[in-house]
Protein backbone atom coordinates (compact mmCIF):
# COMPACT_ATOMS: atom_id res chain seq x y z
CA UNK A 1 0.00 0.00 0.00
CA UNK A 2 1.28 3.56 -1.00
CA UNK A 3 -0.76 6.45 0.51
CA UNK A 4 0.27 10.18 -0.47
CA UNK A 5 -1.87 12.62 0.61
CA UNK A 6 -1.06 16.01 0.25
CA UNK A 7 -1.81 19.42 1.60
CA UNK A 8 -5.23 21.29 1.06
CA UNK A 9 -4.22 24.27 -1.61
CA UNK A 10 -4.45 27.52 -0.65
CA UNK A 11 -8.58 28.60 -0.63
CA UNK A 12 -7.63 30.86 -4.32
CA UNK A 13 -6.21 28.46 -5.46
CA UNK A 14 -7.64 26.08 -8.33
CA UNK A 15 -4.95 23.11 -7.84
CA UNK A 16 -6.70 19.97 -6.44
CA UNK A 17 -5.20 18.45 -2.97
CA UNK A 18 -2.59 15.64 -4.21
CA UNK A 19 -4.60 11.99 -3.38
CA UNK A 20 -2.65 9.23 -4.34
CA UNK A 21 -3.81 5.69 -3.26
CA UNK A 22 -2.55 2.20 -4.23
CA UNK A 23 -3.92 -0.60 -2.42
CA UNK A 24 -1.57 -4.29 -3.36
CA UNK A 25 -3.49 -7.56 -3.47
CA UNK A 26 -1.33 -8.10 -0.05
CA UNK A 27 -3.38 -5.51 1.57
CA UNK A 28 -6.73 -6.73 1.57
CA UNK A 29 -5.28 -9.84 3.31
CA UNK A 30 -5.92 -8.78 7.07
CA UNK A 31 -7.33 -5.48 6.10
CA UNK A 32 -8.21 -4.63 9.43
CA UNK A 33 -4.46 -4.58 10.77
CA UNK A 34 -3.59 -2.59 7.14
CA UNK A 35 -6.39 -0.08 7.96
CA UNK A 36 -5.56 0.39 11.68
CA UNK A 37 -1.89 0.87 11.17
CA UNK A 38 -3.30 3.97 9.49
CA UNK A 39 -6.37 4.73 11.83
CA UNK A 40 -4.59 4.02 15.03
CA UNK A 41 -1.62 7.12 14.22
CA UNK A 42 -4.23 9.66 12.75
CA UNK A 43 -6.71 9.28 15.86
CA UNK A 44 -3.75 9.54 17.86
CA UNK A 45 -2.46 12.79 16.16
CA UNK A 46 -6.52 13.91 15.67
CA UNK A 47 -6.52 14.13 19.45
CA UNK A 48 -3.70 16.13 20.12
CA UNK A 49 -4.77 18.56 17.99
CA UNK A 50 -7.78 19.59 19.94
CA UNK A 51 -9.08 21.06 17.13
CA UNK A 52 -13.05 21.04 18.31
CA UNK A 53 -15.93 18.83 20.05
CA UNK A 54 -18.60 17.34 17.88
CA UNK A 55 -21.77 19.61 18.39
CA UNK A 56 -23.82 16.76 19.11
CA UNK A 57 -22.12 16.07 22.13
CA UNK A 58 -22.70 19.27 23.98
CA UNK A 59 -25.71 20.32 26.19
CA UNK A 60 -27.31 23.17 24.24
CA UNK A 61 -30.37 23.73 26.50
CA UNK A 62 -29.19 26.91 28.01
CA UNK A 63 -29.17 28.17 24.39
CA UNK A 64 -33.04 28.55 24.71
CA UNK A 65 -33.53 29.89 28.11
CA UNK A 66 -30.64 32.20 28.54
CA UNK A 67 -29.45 35.87 26.97
CA UNK A 68 -26.51 35.06 25.48
CA UNK A 69 -24.32 37.95 27.00
CA UNK A 70 -25.31 37.07 30.41
CA UNK A 71 -22.68 35.95 32.45
CA UNK A 72 -24.55 32.55 33.77
CA UNK A 73 -24.90 31.98 29.91
CA UNK A 74 -21.34 32.32 29.13
CA UNK A 75 -20.94 29.80 32.50
CA UNK A 76 -22.85 27.30 31.12
CA UNK A 77 -21.30 27.30 27.60
CA UNK A 78 -18.27 26.76 29.48
CA UNK A 79 -19.36 24.04 31.88
CA UNK A 80 -21.13 22.50 28.34
CA UNK A 81 -18.24 22.83 26.72
CA UNK A 82 -15.80 21.41 29.18
CA UNK A 83 -18.37 18.24 29.44
CA UNK A 84 -18.43 17.75 25.94
CA UNK A 85 -14.74 17.84 25.87
CA UNK A 86 -14.11 15.19 28.13
CA UNK A 87 -16.61 13.04 27.12
CA UNK A 88 -15.30 13.24 23.22
CA UNK A 89 -11.67 12.16 25.14
CA UNK A 90 -12.65 9.37 26.66
CA UNK A 91 -14.28 8.54 22.77
CA UNK A 92 -11.46 8.99 21.30
CA UNK A 93 -9.14 6.82 24.14
CA UNK A 94 -11.80 4.11 23.28
CA UNK A 95 -11.36 4.34 19.59
CA UNK A 96 -7.35 4.67 20.30
CA UNK A 97 -7.36 1.50 21.90
CA UNK A 98 -9.28 -0.52 19.89
CA UNK A 99 -6.88 0.25 16.95
CA UNK A 100 -3.43 0.38 18.94
CA UNK A 101 -4.86 -3.63 20.05
CA UNK A 102 -4.97 -4.36 16.23
CA UNK A 103 -2.08 -3.04 15.45
CA UNK A 104 -0.19 -4.61 18.07
CA UNK A 105 -2.01 -8.21 17.39
CA UNK A 106 -4.16 -8.07 20.21
CA UNK A 107 -1.58 -8.02 23.29
CA UNK A 108 -4.13 -7.76 25.90
CA UNK A 109 -6.28 -10.76 24.88
CA UNK A 110 -6.41 -13.19 27.35
CA UNK A 111 -4.53 -16.41 26.57
CA UNK A 112 -6.06 -19.60 27.28
CA UNK A 113 -3.42 -21.79 28.30
CA UNK A 114 -2.69 -19.46 31.80
CA UNK A 115 -5.85 -19.92 33.21
CA UNK A 116 -6.84 -23.11 35.24
CA UNK A 117 -10.83 -22.33 35.10
CA UNK A 118 -12.23 -22.03 31.20
CA UNK A 119 -15.00 -20.03 32.57
CA UNK A 120 -13.00 -17.56 33.72
CA UNK A 121 -10.42 -17.27 30.54
CA UNK A 122 -13.87 -17.15 28.40
CA UNK A 123 -15.35 -13.94 30.82
CA UNK A 124 -11.83 -12.07 30.56
CA UNK A 125 -11.77 -13.01 26.66
CA UNK A 126 -15.45 -11.52 25.94
CA UNK A 127 -14.65 -8.40 28.32
CA UNK A 128 -11.69 -7.89 25.88
CA UNK A 129 -13.76 -8.54 22.93
CA UNK A 130 -16.61 -6.25 24.11
CA UNK A 131 -14.39 -3.59 24.91
CA UNK A 132 -12.47 -3.66 21.57
CA UNK A 133 -15.51 -3.63 19.70
CA UNK A 134 -16.74 -0.65 21.20
CA UNK A 135 -14.17 1.20 20.09
CA UNK A 136 -15.02 0.19 16.60
CA UNK A 137 -18.36 0.63 17.47
CA UNK A 138 -17.52 4.55 18.40
CA UNK A 139 -15.56 4.83 15.56
CA UNK A 140 -18.40 4.17 13.13
CA UNK A 141 -20.64 6.43 15.38
CA UNK A 142 -18.44 9.30 15.27
CA UNK A 143 -16.81 9.07 12.09
CA UNK A 144 -18.55 12.29 10.84
CA UNK A 145 -16.87 13.88 13.84
CA UNK A 146 -13.35 13.38 12.68
CA UNK A 147 -13.52 16.17 10.46
CA UNK A 148 -12.17 19.62 12.82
Amino acid sequence: MKVEIGRYPDSKSKARRLERVKIDSWDTWSLDHTLALIIAPALRKFKKANNGIPVSLMDLSHHETMDWKSAAYKKAERKATDRAAKEWDKILDAMIWSFEEVVAENPGQPDITKFKDKRQWRRKWDAYHKRLDKGFALFGKWYGGLWT
